[in-house]
C-alpha cells in the first residue's frame, strides 16, 4: 500500500491507491508511521495514484505532517485531489508540488 524510499535525503512515501479513505486510513497510517523512522526529517508524500481523497484522507495527511513534526510535502496531486486540498486551504499547510 506504502513505497518508501530515500532520495537525496527525502523520505518519498507512495501512496499505491485510487483513493485515500476512511477504508485504508488506518493501514495507509501505520504503514507512513513505521516509514517515518526519525520524526523531524524531510517527507514527501506521492499522490500520483490517489484520485480521491476524503475527510479522513485529508486527516491522515495532517496528522503524519503532525506526527513527523514537520510540514510534509506532497508531489504529483491530481486534480481532484487539489480540488479539496485547495478548498480546504492546505496549499497553506503542505508544500504542494506538481500536479
Amino acid at each position: 500500500m506504502i513505497e518508501a524510499e530515500t532520495i537525496e535525503g527525502t523520505l518519498v512515501l507512495t501512496i499505491n491507491s485510487s483513493a485515500l479513505d476512511a477504508a485504508n486510513a488506518v493501514s495507509v497510517k501505520k504503514a507512513m508511521q513505521e516509514a517515518i523512522e526519525a520524526p523531524g526529517g524531510a517527507v514527501v508524500v506521492d499522490l500520483k495514484q490517489v484520485a480521491l481523497i476524503d475527510s479522513t484522507g485529508v486527516g491522515l495527511l495532517l496528522g503524519i505532517s503532525k506526527y513527523n513534526e514537520a510540514k510534509i510535502g506532497l508531489r504529483n496531486v491530481r486534480p481532484e485531489v487539489m480540488g479539496v486540498l485547495t478548498l480546504l486551504r492546505l496549499q497553506k499547510v503542505f508544500e504542494i508540488e506538481g500536479g
